[in-house]
């Protein structure tokens, strides 16, 4: 119950807050080049030079058009999800709000077009309460660094909304390096409201949420990775309502000692499990439809897992079956 508490209090405070008063920044068409392939003359440090004339609680309107970073290499002094937190990670930023916080509105998710050609590529760091809204962001390269939490968007204490977004088409990898680039990554202190976006072809997660975050993910696609669609570990919190989740490893898992509630979601076309609970974690998945997975529909994966399984559609598994249990069944 108080972990119920937990998520539904969160839930509640991140889509009651309201922003603070406002000045509006424009941006218009000089700062965008509109030829992916030939950047040649562009001022790729037009669009960050535009976030950093932002006063906190400023809103940047970008017009259509596809916008270049220039990517920054950094030291980060933790680590995401390394057994050892306090580990020095090297990776890079793209486009970087930092320190206060700023609202990006695009014309649409198909016209305004950030390219970031780095790990991290909207990253989000001590930023307030910042918003995305109506824009994609893709073309991100991977790190070399195995330990660096790449994703199309990063965040780390700030609170970010992010809204009719696509994050997509981050799939660069390397051969050195298992992991790819995901979509929406939070990191430590990170409060994610994402609602109305596309997640689609990136090389890792989906979604991720790792130490202290938390998410409320809703009305999302979520589509074609190598790891999970919504991926919850360490001690994060994560509500997720009405998503459709396809073709990852995992569709939705709760690992570590995280918090997971999963309502409404339909998630189907994933190579293993649809919805697994392992570790420590408490996992209540709720009126879900879990259709054609590869290895199992439900798997509460451990003797320590907790969590409840309530009014779930299983149908269509591709090879095994419908639950696969490693605990009590009665216990959920």
């Amino acid at each position: 119950m108080r972990k119920l508490l937990t998520i539904l209090l969160l839930a509640i405070i991140i889509i009651g807050c309201e922003k603070n008063s406002h000045t509006i920044v424009k941006a218009d068409k000089s700062l965008s080049q509109y030829s992916a392939g030939d950047s040649t003359g562009t001022d790729h440090s037009a669009l960050q030079n535009a976030i950093n004339s932002c006063e906190n609680n400023d809103t940047l309107w970008l017009e259509a058009g596809i916008y270049f970073s220039v990517p920054q290499e950094f030291i980060e002094s933790l680590c995401g999800n390394c057994s050892e937190h306090q580990t020095e990670v090297n990776a890079s930023t793209g486009f970087v709000i930092k320190d206060k916080a700023v609202t990006i509105i695009g014309r649409g998710k198909d016209s305004t077009i950030l390219i970031s050609g780095a790990g991290y590529g909207v990253y989000f760091e001590n930023s307030g309460r910042s918003s995305l809204l109506n824009l994609k962001v893709t073309g991100g390269k991977r790190d070399v660094d195995g330990a660096a939490t790449d994703a199309a968007v990063v965040v780390r204490n700030s609170k970010v909304d992010i809204t009719n977004c696509a994050l997509s088409d981050n799939d660069h990898r390397i051969d050195s390096v298992v992991v790819g680039i995901g979509g929406v990554f939070g990191r430590e202190g990170a409060e994610i409201f994402i609602s109305n976006s596309e997640i689609i072809n990136n090389g890792w997660d989906g979604m991720a949420l790792y130490r202290g975050a938390s998410a409320v993910i809703k009305d999302c696609i979520i589509k074609k990775g190598r790891g999970a669609g919504i991926g919850v570990t360490w001690d994060a919190h994560c509500l997720a309502i009405r998503n459709q989740i396809s073709e990852f490893w995992k569709g939705i898992g709760s690992f570590g000692t995280s918090t997971v509630m999963a309502h409404n979601n339909l998630v189907y076309d994933n190579l293993g499990w649809g919805i697994i609970g392992t570790g420590e974690s408490y996992m209540d998945a709720t009126n879900n439809v879990v259709y054609h997975n590869g290895n199992c529909g439900v798997a509460p994966w451990s003797q320590e897992c907790r969590g409840k399984f309530v009014n779930n559609i299983i149908e269509r598994l591709a090879r095994r079956m419908g639950l696969s249990v490693r605990r009590s069944l009665e216990l959920w």
